[in-house]
């Protein structure tokens, strides 16, 4: 994805959205992860300027689960959508490499997470074929 497609991506997401993408960007090899962290920086920078010029006041990190990320799933793009699934895959090799007990929690939270992701691409696939199923059928005339 170009810039403009990860700005747009990030901020479909809320600020403590993006604060729980920290494990997925923190425990991962992706090409290119730099980058896209430093896209994600930008959004929620500019989504914490506008809540502190909003409410006057400043968000403490509150440490959602990365599951919780599942939760916007349905508002992605196909390309988006495939995107995170490939991040988060990254990341769930990248932790089960390290093999410590430590990062449990984190592992089964992004497990969660990708399992939502292949549900709705899974979803949106079947969707798909029943659409071009629909076109070939003709009406009994």
């Amino acid at each position: 994805m170009n810039n403009e497609e990860l700005k747009e991506f990030f901020d479909k997401y809320s600020i403590i959205d993006l604060e729980s993408f920290e494990v997925v960007f923190k425990y991962n090899n992706y090409n290119d992860i730099k980058n896209i962290l430093e896209i994600a920086r930008q959004v929620y920078i500019k989504k914490y300027i506008e809540l502190i010029d909003k409410y006057n006041f400043v968000l403490e990190n509150m440490n959602f689960k990365i599951s919780n990320i599942k939760e916007k799933n349905n508002l992605l793009s196909d390309k988006e959508l495939e995107f995170l699934y490939k991040l988060t895959d990254s990341s769930l090799i990248y932790l089960s490499d390290i093999n410590n007990i430590d990062f449990k929690n984190e592992i089964l939270d992004i497990y969660i997470l990708k399992n939502s992701i292949w549900n709705e691409l899974n979803k949106r696939m079947n969707l798909k074929k029943d659409k071009s199923l629909i076109k070939n059928i003709k009406p009994i005339s």
